[in-house]
């Protein structure tokens, strides 16, 4: 029984990351994001990162995607999370909210 719900959640988690790409509502986009800091489908770190360099990722989404990737801490992706990250507190490029967030993400992970 208890299989059987978390292979059942698993599932329903795997199906809303593979159609995040999809989704025409950011605030579709945020629940879902948000949703990974309980559930990680760790697969789809690499996804996620990818997703904050879109064009059309707002400053807001990139705050909210990091913010989620820094609660994982114990997953096999840390290590590229934390490269990331430390990268992207460090570029010019991205607003000082973003940068402000993903050093915060980057010292999460290593505090640990």
């Amino acid at each position: 029984m208890i299989a059987r719900a978390i292979e059942r959640s698993s599932g329903l988690r795997n199906k809303e990351m593979a159609e995040m790409d999809t989704l025409s509502s950011e605030k579709a986009v945020k629940f879902t994001v948000r949703g990974q800091r309980n559930n990680m489908v760790h697969e789809y770190v690499p996804f996620l990162l990818k997703y904050i360099d879109r064009p059309t990722t707002s400053v807001e989404m990139q705050v909210i995607i990091i913010e989620a990737l820094g609660w994982h801490a114990l997953s096999y992706q840390t290590p590229l999370i934390a490269e990331r990250t430390l990268a992207i507190s460090k570029d010019e490029k991205y607003d000082p909210a973003v940068r402000a967030e993903a050093l915060k993400t980057y010292n999460r992970l290593h505090a640990r």
